[in-house]
């Protein structure tokens, strides 16, 4: 099974044909499988904008030998992916994707260049990447530096990198960090990231579909509520719900509720898997999405922006529309968002 991210075959596809769409946000989307719903909402098919706070100035050493900083690679789109080549497994895996990527649209990605930065400079000299990435496509181009330098572009690209040292120390040892793959546009802005280890075979046909998505009203001063979706996996693989978050709470947690001996529990959920073909329902004395820590109350009419992030498809927003505090269903007006739009439009 040939490892090819479907999503980034796409991002290449766009980039190579210039397909730049206006403000700066790169969408790119193919048919869905079905046809889908008014207002159903796609993901792991779609290239959304996301937050320009992550990346900045860098200067580094290439694999060639040369000094590069952010500015050499004005005018070009880049896909970025931070490992090492010590990592048994991840790192290879998304080099890979990158690399049969890159092949199936043969020489002409010009305006596109994929980084291999290092977060283990100790280990990963400008030799070692350079011996490390022969194994990949050579239009793949590593960087390194000093302690120093990393530890400025983990920060830059606000990264999690964590060393775990074995019992024998010295340099047998392990590096937990980020796994994806950062597109950032030719002014150096970042655009989105792609998981590293998407495989191929099963992104190209996991395609899911958001439904229904609602929440009820809630009294004032409460600092709770409930939000309900449906969803429904188009793929033959499966996928799970990871996370949420909304603007207008402090964080977005996932419960099933059930009633044991007369009393009613509600139990935190830290992911909701999502069979092929199947469809799982949030619903009202049932699984629901709690939305904790309200900066205001819900109300009846309003709608808020609700993300959702899963294993495979990537990240999805949704607006969802608030019906009355006793209301047992909403309506089906689910929509996917892109900008800023008011968390709270009334």
């Amino acid at each position: 099974m040939k490892l090819i991210s479907r999503r980034l075959i796409l991002i290449i596809a766009a980039v190579t044909a210039f397909a730049l769409a206006i403000a700066g946000i790169l969408f790119v989307t193919t048919p869905v499988p079905r046809p889908l719903p008014s207002g159903a909402a796609v993901v792991g098919k779609a290239i959304r904008t996301g937050t320009p706070a992550i990346g900045g100035p860098f200067t580094l050493v290439a694999t060639n030998g040369e000094t590069v900083t952010d500015q050499s690679f004005r005018g070009k789109w880049l896909l970025i992916f931070f490992g090492y080549t010590f990592c048994p497994d991840l790192c290879p895996t998304a080099l890979t994707n990158v690399s049969v990527a890159l092949e199936k649209f043969g020489a002409d990605t010009r305006q596109l260049q994929p980084l291999f930065v290092t977060v283990d400079p100790q280990r990963d000299t400008r030799d070692v990447m350079a011996n490390f990435l022969k194994s990949f496509d050579s239009r793949i181009l590593g960087l390194t530096g000093t302690q120093a330098q990393i530890d400025s572009v983990i920060k830059e690209y606000r990264l999690y990198v964590a060393l775990q040292k074995s019992e024998t120390s010295g340099d047998d040892y392990l590096v937990e960090h980020s796994a994806y793959i950062y597109l950032m546009d030719p002014q150096g802005k970042f655009v989105d990231v792609i998981q590293g280890n998407e495989d191929g075979d099963a992104s190209g046909q996991n395609a899911i579909v958001v439904e229904r998505p609602w929440a009820r009203a809630t009294p004032a001063g409460a600092k709770t509520g409930a939000a309900y979706v449906t969803l429904i996996n188009n793929g033959d693989s499966s996928d799970s719900l990871l996370s949420a978050t909304t603007p207008v709470a402090d964080k977005v947690q996932f419960h099933s509720a059930s009633e044991e001996n007369g009393v009613s529990r509600m139990r935190e959920m830290d992911t909701v898997e999502v069979a092929p073909g199947a469809r799982v329902t949030f619903s009202p004395g049932g699984m629901h999405i709690m939305v904790v820590g309200l900066k205001q109350p819900l109300k009846e009419g309003q709608t808020f922006p609700l993300t959702l992030t899963f294993e495979k498809a990537g990240k999805v927003d949704v607006t969802v529309p608030v019906a009355k505090v006793g209301a047992m269903q909403g309506g089906n007006t689910g929509t996917m968002m892109h900008g800023a739009d008011d968390p709270m439009k009334k």
